[in-house]
């Protein structure tokens, strides 16, 4: 098993709000506690860093494909500062955290809509 982070630096996003931010997974059925969000298909722990605006996800996967959980992805799209909002995803190796792909949100999303749409 292997675990996969997301980070997401908020920019100017509404979400970055505390308040908003467990709100935005409390709407969609989740249940949120101090370090985890789940529902009966996923689990991710999480960290919020507010003062740096900052939210790091963290999930495990075992297969070679690594697919984001839609809670993820859902979250992702409701974001709307596309420039200034930024992704890292790291997955944890023996040696630590190897970037895979940091990229602004817009630019994040269109990569992975491709890469979907191509089977990779």
């Amino acid at each position: 098993m292997s675990e996969l982070v997301v980070a997401i630096d908020m920019g100017e996003e509404t979400l970055s709000d505390d308040n908003a931010f467990e709100q935005w997974f409390k709407d969609r059925k989740y249940d949120i506690g101090e370090e985890t969000i789940m529902n009966e298909y996923v689990e991710l722990k999480y960290n919020r860093y507010s003062r740096a605006n900052v939210v790091i996800f963290k999930y495990e996967y075992e297969d070679e494909d690594v697919v984001f959980p839609k809670a993820i992805i859902d979250f992702l799209e409701s974001l709307t500062d596309i420039k200034k909002t930024q992704v890292s995803v790291a997955e944890d190796t023996p040696y630590g955290y190897e970037t895979i792909v940091e990229l602004k949100l817009g630019s994040f999303l269109k990569a992975f809509y491709e890469d979907k749409e191509s089977g990779e």
